[in-house]
């Protein structure tokens, strides 16, 4: 993975917007704790962002309750905003994306989501 990696860094070595990088945990422990590092290799990114929102259907119960373990909270409703059928939108927002803890959390979900390998090659 690494000569990839360095090459993906080779290529965005210019931008002023993206910046490919590594770290070495045995001796950036507090960094790679402050991120969740647990395992290698572990591929993180970041927006820049500190805050998301989304709009959900009003009656999709169970995508408002994944996005609710995610950390988003309701906000508000867009009345109407759906229609084929109608409905209202609910709107959910997670705020403080650059914490440490809602890092953690979305990265704990994810794993959660992630599917189960049996081992076999595909």
């Amino acid at each position: 993975m690494k000569p990839a990696w360095d090459k993906l860094g080779d290529e965005y070595k210019s931008s002023k917007t993206v910046l490919i990088a590594d770290v070495d945990c045995t001796k950036e422990q507090d960094l790679c704790q402050k991120y969740g590092v647990q395992g290698y290799p572990t591929i993180k990114y970041f927006t820049g962002a500190t805050a998301a929102t989304l709009e959900v259907r009003a009656q999709a119960h169970r995508t408002q309750r994944l996005y609710g373990r995610l950390g988003f909270a309701p906000a508000g409703i867009r009345s109407r905003y759906y229609d084929r059928p109608t409905d209202d939108a609910v709107i959910m927002w997670l705020h403080d994306l650059d914490s440490p803890e809602i890092v953690e959390r979305l990265d704990r979900v994810a794993a959660e989501l992630l599917p189960i390998s049996d081992g076999a090659a595909s």
